[in-house]
């Protein structure tokens, strides 16, 4: 079997501000139109990062610092792949100018469901769904927002680990889907052992009783300072030996 193959590599970028608005393009390609985020192709060469900083001055007019990459998006093409890297950040500076793939607009970002947007991602959640997979989903700040859009799939089809949103609020708006996550790293680092059970059994309790939750911490644990020690085994202590 062959270990190499052809692909294209291309970026996106959601620019964003602190006041609640995004940047987006209105994409004049037939092939795939609506508003979406700016972005291009990655050059021969040229790294990943360096790529979505040229391509946010090319369609954006802004320079852009520090972009986050967020994830990965592929496609089969032919005897290949296509492949999206996903990017975020909400440092830029520069005048905002349109280039010839589509007008450029701030746009709020709780209006995005009214707006014509480019349609891959209701796509996508519908192909899984049609295959009978259960789709996790993380959710990387506050999706709580956009409740509505999710709230006619089947249970056992989406799984979402929350990372700020309130868990009971989430299980309120959306009883159709499996929560993972509820311990928050503030928790963890600050409480007490005893606080940290007392929460856990509130989650198990209200959550867990009809099935469709995965305790889980919400964002990952990724330095010593993100939990206690005593914190941490005291958790799993007491689900280790919790029934419902």
């Amino acid at each position: 079997m062959a270990r190499s193959e052809q692909a294209i590599f291309t970026n996106l970028c959601m620019v964003y501000d602190h006041d609640g608005n995004i940047l987006v393009q209105d994409r004049l390609d037939p092939d795939w139109p609506g508003l979406c985020f700016p972005g291009g192709h990655v050059e021969p060469g040229e790294s990943i990062v360096d790529s979505v900083i040229r391509e946010m001055k090319e369609e954006t007019g802004l320079t852009i610092f520090a972009p986050k990459l967020c994830g990965i998006k592929q496609f089969p093409i032919g005897n290949g792949r296509y492949i999206v890297f996903l990017f975020k950040t909400d440092r830029f500076d520069g005048e905002l100018a349109s280039a010839g793939e589509g007008a450029m607009e701030w746009v709020d970002r709780d209006r995005i469901e009214e707006l014509d947007t480019v349609a891959d991602l209701k796509e996508l959640l519908d192909a899984y769904a049609e295959k009978g997979m259960n789709i996790r989903i993380f959710t990387e700040g506050s999706i709580l927002r956009f409740a509505e859009y999710f709230k006619d799939y089947p249970k056992g089809v989406l799984t979402f680990h929350i990372e700020q949103d309130d868990p009971f609020a989430f299980r309120e708006a959306l009883p159709n889907v499996c929560i993972m996550g509820g311990l928050t790293t503030e928790l963890l680092a600050n409480g007490t052992p005893e606080e940290c059970v007392a929460y856990t059994k509130r989650l198990c309790d209200e959550l867990g009783k009809d099935g469709g939750f995965i305790l889980s911490e919400g964002k990952m644990l990724s330095y010593r300072n993100d939990a206690k020690r005593e914190n941490y085994k005291a958790v799993c202590d007491f689900v280790n030996s919790y029934r419902l």
